[in-house]
């Protein structure tokens, strides 16, 4: 029961602060704030800066989204390697610290806490540019972070990752893998509805006989997509995860 009620809590607080992250960031960040690697003497003099940084809240996570990293950034949800740098940077030496999705997983069931002002790293669906150009940024922070994988278009969707490069950021003791679906990251498109609709949490339409699937077809349509997804993530990497996305009840 209490694994249960933990995966519905890291569910409404990833939720939750995805959200906050994306609002909370652009106040942090400074227009011409990329910088060069650091020299020791800067190093220690940011680390005594956020050492004496305020404390902005204690026993919570803020939760930080991010897609695409590459050098041509182009389109919503890509930002160049030096932007990605410069917002840890910032949060460092505004006197955030980094957690990895483990020590957050403790905090949620009282088996541990969390450093004020806790921050934590994630990037979504599994693009190349994590391994490519993420992957540098964060070894040089030393920041943990947290990858929702698409494991159906992983080694099979130009620009996203190769099983090889998810193995090698798992490898780096940085990555923590998670699941983003096997094959229900699309969205639906409902009638009288502006935008559409991630098929992750609605009740989708047939498009042979364009009735709505009920609750139970959708809680197996969703259970029998996240089984596979963990039986391609024990074969590629020799076990399953904790983290991915959960059942939500309509």
């Amino acid at each position: 029961m209490r694994g249960k009620v933990l995966r519905k809590v890291l569910w409404l607080l990833l939720t939750v602060g995805l959200t906050a992250g994306i609002i909370f960031l652009p106040f942090l960040h400074r227009s011409g704030s990329g910088r060069a690697m650091r020299d020791p003497e800067e190093k220690e003099r940011e680390e005594r800066q956020a050492a004496t940084a305020p404390v902005y809240y204690r026993d919570g996570v803020i939760v930080l989204m991010y897609h695409n990293i590459n050098p041509r950034a182009t389109g919503r949800g890509t930002i160049t390697p030096q932007r990605f740098k410069s917002e840890l940077d910032l949060l460092r030496r505004k006197g955030f610290h980094f957690i990895g999705a483990p020590q957050l997983a403790a905090f949620l069931d009282r088996h541990g806490s969390v450093p004020p002002n806790a921050v934590l790293v994630s990037f979504d669906d599994g693009y190349e540019g994590t391994y490519r150009y993420a992957l540098p940024v964060l070894e040089e922070e030393h920041a943990p972070a947290l990858l929702f994988i698409i494991e159906g278009s992983m080694g099979s969707r130009p620009g996203m990752l190769t099983w090889p490069e998810i193995r090698s950021l798992e490898r780096s003791g940085l990555v923590t893998i998670g699941g983003h679906t096997y094959e229900q990251h699309y969205r639906f498109r409902e009638e009288g509805v502006t935008y559409p609709i991630p098929a992750t949490v609605c009740h989708i339409r047939s498009p042979r006989t364009g009735k709505r699937e009920s609750a139970a077809e959708y809680e197996e349509r969703m259970l029998t997509d996240s089984r596979r997804a963990q039986r391609v993530l024990y074969s590629e990497l020799g076990h399953t995860t904790l983290f991915r996305l959960s059942l939500r009840r309509l």
